[in-house]
């Protein structure tokens, strides 16, 4: 039995090095949790869930296990943190959807700089903007790399989030 919403988030990554250059990319396919399945039919139906336009992208350290019954507060206790920014908020998912059939980031894709050298295990959306917060929030969706991914010190990592919708 397949569980989720087919199709999914993929999830197209990139590794920058200090020097530009990139030095692995990579794509995964994620899961739409219970948690991100009841928040769209919530929609649907008109039943409690309130409409946003602001999501959010987060990282996620080691100790967190990707299934259906994922949720945002455990995602959030598993969150790598140690990326540099002005703030403690996470990654704008600035999307938009091409009128056809795809909604991503491609645009404006989510990038994450890193000061000391750290390995990521995946990443989510949500729309709660602070790190490693989860009150109130929903994992629309959550995806394990194929690996864990060392990312050096001075390093980026670039994502590029996104969903197409299919009448097949």
């Amino acid at each position: 039995m397949k569980t989720g919403i087919i199709p999914g988030f993929v999830y197209d990554c990139e590794i920058i090095g200090k020097d530009g250059r990139v030095i692995e990319s990579f794509r995964q396919e994620n899961i739409i949790p219970l948690q991100g399945i009841g928040f769209i039919a919530s929609l649907l139906l008109g039943s409690g869930a309130v409409p946003t336009d602001s999501w959010y992208v987060g990282l996620l350290n080691s100790g967190f296990s990707v299934n259906e019954n994922s949720t945002l507060q455990g995602a959030a206790a598993a969150e790598n943190t140690d990326y540099t920014a002005t703030s403690n908020h996470r990654k704008d998912w600035d999307y938009v959807y091409d009128n056809e059939y795809e909604i991503t980031n491609i645009a404006s894709r989510a990038e994450f700089e890193f000061e000391d050298e750290t390995t990521i295990y995946g990443a989510f959306l949500t729309n709660i903007i602070n790190r490693a917060a989860h009150s109130g929030g929903v994992l629309l969706s959550v995806a394990s790399f194929p690996s864990p991914k060392t990312i050096e010190a001075g390093a980026t990592l670039r994502v590029k989030c996104g969903i197409t919708l299919s009448t097949t």
